[in-house]
This record gives structure tokens, sequence and C-alpha cells, in this order.
């Protein structure tokens, strides 16, 4: 996840910070998959699971809208270096309200799906800290996660 993360944020290319991006979601996923398979709480496992599946649903469709933008704006600008991109939304309006609610949604910012299935996701590691007696693994794994989210989130409105 971290290293999706830091990966998205050092490239100048729409595609790269997207592929960065992947890699940070499906470490998102994975994790709590993983965390699911090894809790002994049914319920929180549960929650974990859900979580995942609800993220998985959400990034399979916020992720394509993405690359659909990121194509069209290289048809567009004839470039896909980010450095080069100022008013793109201004100029197409339409392709800048696209972009804006994938990147809202990629950033895990509510109401949109990315922030649902993350949520449900840290919400199941809180729970099981509280029911537990709150483990400091516990405690690491919803720390990575919101760093990591934090991380997205300065990527996709700080580029």
């Amino acid at each position: 996840m971290i290293g999706g993360a830091y990966f998205a944020s050092i490239h100048n290319k729409i595609r790269g910070i997207l592929a960065g991006s992947s890699l940070e979601n499906m470490g998102i996923i994975s994790l709590a998959i993983g965390y699911a398979a090894i809790e002994r709480n049914p319920e929180i496992s549960n929650l974990a699971l859900l979580g995942a599946l609800i993220h998985s649903f959400n990034h399979s469709n916020f992720k394509p809208l993405l690359f659909y933008v990121c194509g069209m704006v290289e048809h567009v600008t004839h470039t896909d270096n980010i450095e080069h991109l100022g008013g793109v939304a201004v100029r197409h309006k339409v392709l800048g309200i696209y972009a804006l609610i994938g990147s809202l949604s990629i950033a895990a910012l509510p109401p949109l799906g990315g922030f649902i299935g993350e949520f449900i996701i840290f919400k199941s590691f809180l729970n099981s800290c509280t029911t537990a007696g709150g483990l400091p693994i516990r405690h690491g794994l919803g720390v990575v996660l919101g760093g990591t989210g934090g991380l997205a989130g300065f990527v996709f409105f700080c580029s």
C-alpha cells in the first residue's frame, strides 16, 4: 500500500499515477482479506471482508473512469505529463467533472464509493481493537491504512 502510494506520488505521467494508486488500492483490499482470514471474531472478520468486496467493486468502477479521462486528456492535449496540463478542466468542462468525481472517489473522500469501502475496512480494525483489548498490531494497521489514504489524497489533489 505504502509503496504504491509512494510510486504514484513521484510520477509526473498520468498513467504512472493511476498505476501506483492501483497498487495502493490492491494493497488495501489484500490487507482486508488477509485480516478477515486471521480474525477470530466472525462479525469483525465479515466486516473486513465486506469492506474488501465493496472497495473492490468501487475500485472497478472509478479506475476505468479515470483511465478514460486519462485517454481523453492525452487525446486533447497530446501529452500525458501532468506538469503540462494546466487548464484542461476549464477548456473541457465535462472531462473536468469526470476527473473530479474519479479523483474524489479514489482519494476516499465521502460520500463516494472509495470512502465507503475504506471506511468499512478501517471500522473493522477499530472494532477489533475495542473487542480484543487493543493489540498494538491492530492499531498499527489502522495507522498504516489512514496514512496511505492521506498520501493518496495528496497525490490526487496536489499533483
